[in-house]
């Protein structure tokens, strides 16, 4: 074997094994762990601290639908426990908003580890603010039922509370938004695997039958339910990691997947194009599928996205994967 081929395995080596120390997280980063916040984040944290509710409606209604999920992600990670979102209901999207805050509070009260660690109190938190949450989606839904940002929380919403079949009658109220963020997808795929309320035949099923629903953005819907898939097995360290993804199956769709991705032109909505961005360099990084990686990468550019920002320190990983596949740095 070449030098050469050695020490790409080797950078591959110590890159699955930093990811796999790390892949059981599902932390919700902190504010200043998120280094790829919504351009758009520091002025709607403003409008929300003077409570300026039509500034803020206005500025979500403007953005494009992932975009608005991704800075509603940020804001709701952002807004102390307590505020009163009252003013926000009568406004095109209050509730969306008000819902989306809701769903990062109740995972506050949670916390991230796993079920047998949660407190009473942490339980009864977590509850609470998912049904505040519920009742928001479902206003929101009855102002607009285009409004696909609110139907993919709601996908969030019904996961945390264990309701399959509310979970199913989402995605139904989603599919037929006329805008619909692409992490919707996402939600529903996570919520049927088998840590939560499916199994990994089903979360396949449905990542195989969706992938090209909303393209380019949804062909990321592939790789990630193969990290989730992988994830839920339970599977530890970097030679099962690397097994999972070597496989020749495995390979073969997600290779399919990211040509269709790069088949045709790229997503208004720059999110939308971030959220595929950022699956497929992460499992290209560990296939060592390196031109593959690299155009991922460089399209993400300084901004962090998919599994990568479900590590403790995304940044730290992003760099790893950088260097192990010969790539400089942002």
């Amino acid at each position: 074997m070449t030098n050469a081929r050695m020490s790409r395995r080797t950078a591959v080596g110590a890159l699955t094994a930093a990811l796999c120390s790390a892949s059981g997280s599902r932390a919700q980063p902190a504010p200043t762990q998120n280094a790829s916040q919504h351009p758009a984040h520091a002025a709607a944290l403003t409008h929300l601290r003077n409570r300026d509710w039509a500034a803020l409606s206005a500025a979500t209604v403007a953005l494009a639908p992932q975009s608005a999920s991704v800075l509603l992600g940020d804001l709701g990670d952002s807004t102390p426990f307590g505020v009163d979102l009252a003013g926000l209901e009568a406004l095109p999207m209050g509730c969306t908003i008000a819902a989306a805050i809701e769903v990062e509070w109740a995972w506050r009260h949670r916390g991230s580890g796993v079920s047998s660690t949660v407190t009473e109190a942490g339980w009864r938190g977590f509850e609470a603010q998912l049904s505040a949450a519920r009742a928001h989606v479902e206003r929101a839904a009855r102002a607009d039922r285009n409004d696909g940002v609110a139907h993919a929380i709601g996908l969030r919403v019904a996961r945390g509370l264990s309701d399959r079949d509310g979970l199913d009658r989402g995605l139904h109220s989603y599919l037929i938004a006329a805008r619909r963020p692409v992490g919707g997808l996402s939600a529903y795929m996570v919520s049927i695997t088998s840590k939560w309320l499916g199994s990994e035949e089903e979360c396949l099923r449905f990542a195989r039958a969706m992938w090209r629903l909303d393209p380019p953005a949804s062909c990321g819907l592939l790789p990630h339910a193969h990290f989730e898939c992988w994830q839920s097995r339970g599977l530890e360290g970097a030679d099962e990691l690397a097994r999972y993804f070597g496989a020749a199956e495995v390979r073969a769709e997600i290779m399919a997947a990211d040509d269709r991705f790069d088949a045709g032109p790229p997503d208004s909505d720059a999110y939308a194009n971030l959220y595929a961005h950022g699956r497929f360099s992460f499992v290209f990084a560990i296939m060592d599928e390196r031109e593959r990686a690299r155009r991922h990468f460089l399209a993400m550019g300084d901004r962090v996205a998919g599994p990568w920002a479900d590590l403790p320190d995304p940044r730290a990983a992003v760099r790893i994967a950088r260097e192990a596949l010969g790539l400089g740095a942002t």
